[in-house]
């Protein structure tokens, strides 16, 4: 089952619609068996939609799929806006640009930079 069953819930739907189908009628059978009217044995199962709902609910995460249809939203939003988009991706781009040169300086000069004239020739075995 995996992470896909939040992705494709119209196919998990199905699923298990058909299993609610083969239960409900096995359970009717059983009821007509033991001479309860056939009307009566359905309406003892319940409402399936209810059912097929809360199995979606509990084997889902409404977070994931709230932040699907958000992106999904945010991305038809920046195609009908290509003047918006421009400017965001460029922004982006040049944030993205400067924090990397800036780290990189940092790292040359603080990070990497050693006390140690030649670091490589330092003996750190522990005299014992």
């Amino acid at each position: 089952m995996g992470l896909t069953r939040f992705f494709r819930r119209s196919h998990w739907d199905a699923e298990r619609a058909a299993e609610i189908e083969a239960y409900i009628d096995i359970e009717t059978d059983d009821n007509i068996a033991r001479r309860m009217p056939a009307k009566e044995a359905q309406r003892k199962i319940g409402n399936v939609t209810r059912v097929r709902e809360k199995i979606y609910h509990m084997n889902s995460i409404a977070f994931l799929e709230t932040c699907g249809r958000d992106a999904i939203y945010g991305l038809s939003m920046l195609r009908k806006n290509p003047g918006f988009t421009t400017v965001a991706v460029v922004s982006l781009a040049l944030g993205i640009g400067a924090n990397t040169a800036i780290f990189s300086l940092v790292d040359t000069l603080l990070i990497r930079s050693l006390p140690a004239p030649h670091p490589e020739e330092t003996d750190l075995s522990v005299p014992g």
